[in-house]
C-alpha cells in the first residue's frame, strides 16, 4: 500500500482535507469524474445495518478518480489526517483494487495529494474500446448451459434472447 507524506501529516480535520482534497481533483483534472465516498463516521448499529442493505461498503477509499490512465482503470486515494491509521476493512478493499488494477494511495497531507494527481494526470489516457449495444451483446453473449439460450443481465434483470 502507497503511503505518501505521512512523515508530515495534515493537522487539522479530514473534514477539511476532504474538502481541499476534493477541490484540488477537480482544478488538476477539470474534465474528469472525481467522487468522495462518505463511508466515515459512526452510525448506530440500526443505521449501519441499512446502510449496508443498501449497498455501502466498508473500506471503500475517500476519493476515487475515475480516468483509466497508463496501466490503472482509475485512481482511488483514502485520506488520512494526522492521528489518523489505514483500518483492517480499508486494507482489504485497498489490496483488493489494487489487484484490480486501480491505483491506489493513502494520502497524509495535500502537498502529497498534489503530487499524486499531478503524476496521475501525466499518464496517458486510456481510451476504452467502443461499447457493444444489447443486441450485439445478446448476439455474441455466452450461452446457458442448460438451455442452450443466450441472455444477458441488465440493469438487475434478465433478458433473454428466445
Amino acid at each position: 500500500m502507497l503511503h505518501l507524506g505521512k512523515e508530515a501529516p495534515y493537522p487539522g480535520k479530514e473534514y477539511h482535507m476532504q474538502k481541499a482534497a476534493y477541490r484540488m481533483c477537480r482544478f488538476l483534472l477539470p474534465d474528469v469524474l472525481t467522487w468522495h465516498t462518505p463511508n466515515g463516521g459512526h452510525r448506530d448499529s440500526v443505521e449501519a445495518k441499512l446502510l449496508m442493505a443498501d449497498g455501502v461498503v466498508s473500506g471503500v477509499p475517500d476519493l476515487f478518480v475515475a480516468s483509466p490512465r497508463g496501466r490503472f482503470a482509475g485512481l482511488f486515494i483514502e485520506l488520512k489526517v494526522k492521528g489518523g491509521a489505514v483500518s483492517p476493512d480499508q486494507a482489504r478493499m485497498m489490496d483488493y483494487l489494487t489487484n484490480q488494477c486501480f491505483a491506489v494511495a493513502v494520502v497524509w497531507n495535500l502537498d502529497a495529494l498534489e503530487t499524486l494527481l499531478r503524476w496521475y494526470a501525466s499518464l496517458e489516457t486510456i481510451r476504452p474500446l467502443q461499447p457493444l449495444s444489447i443486441d450485439e451483446i445478446i448476439e455474441t453473449g455466452p450461452r446457458s448451459p442448460q438451455t442452450g439460450k443466450q441472455s444477458v443481465l441488465q440493469l438487475g434483470a434478465v433478458a433473454s434472447n428466445q
